[in-house]
């Protein structure tokens, strides 16, 4: 089965300003991430959901890049999601972030087996390197807590109010082994000279697996230093 994909993104990072459109590679980072999550088999479309002071700066992406395109607060992203749904017909949906280019296709299809195995309200892996994962939700849960929830932290991360109600809700978060330790989203400057070295090494014109990754750093340990 294929779910959509709310992808959040916005312009305003605080410790590194417009990096959803820094140039990695040749094409900007955001795009990078919505190509590495159109390359998943359990992904129906990408709805591109951003907040509207960063409207202007990021529709013309997401029609380069087939999404969708939705704007609404910046602050409440919770929110920002329901108006997203607003038109979507989809039991489950799957939340990714705008700032993980190398966000893992293979892993994305394993968590929605997972999810939809489990019967689970939410899903995502444990273990796997910081930037590469997704967060399953299934859609019902998710308008229940854009009603419930009041805590500012809540609406902002879209997902906490599940994860405090876990009785409930069903919450999965099987762990796996797969670079713990490695950090792979783009916060800051040296995360992005990171990613960016990891794409000169690597990247041959389709989105990298985990896997291949890891291999890499397994035989070179430097290689990404």
């Amino acid at each position: 089965m294929c779910f959509p994909v709310l992808l959040q993104a916005r312009m305003g990072s605080t410790r590194l300003p417009g990096k959803v459109l820094r140039d990695l590679c040749g094409e900007p980072l955001l795009g990078r991430a919505v190509t590495a999550l159109q390359a998943a088999a359990s992904v129906s479309e990408v709805v591109l959901t951003v907040d509207k002071a960063s409207a202007a700066a990021l529709s013309l992406l997401a029609e380069k890049y087939g999404c969708s395109f939705f704007a609404g607060p910046e602050e409440d992203v919770l929110g920002r999601f329901r108006g997203a749904l607003q038109g979507l017909d989809a039991k489950h949906i799957i939340r990714a972030t705008g700032d993980n280019p190398l966000v893992c296709p293979k892993l994305l299809d394993r968590i929605v087996a997972h999810h939809l195995e489990s019967d689970a309200d939410l899903s995502h892996f444990s273990g796997n390197a910081a930037g590469t994962g997704v967060e399953v939700v299934r859609t019902t849960a998710l308008l229940e807590a854009a009603q419930e929830a009041t805590d500012p932290f809540e609406r902002e991360h879209v997902t906490p109010f599940i994860y405090r109600n876990q009785g409930r809700y069903r919450v999965e978060e099987p762990e796996i082994a797969a670079g713990r330790m490695l950090r792979l989203t783009v916060d800051t400057e040296e995360d992005f000279l990171r990613v960016e070295r990891i794409f000169e090494q690597l990247y041959r014109g389709r989105p990298l697996p985990l896997s291949e990754i890891l291999r890499a750093l397994n035989k070179n340990p430097d290689l990404f230093r």
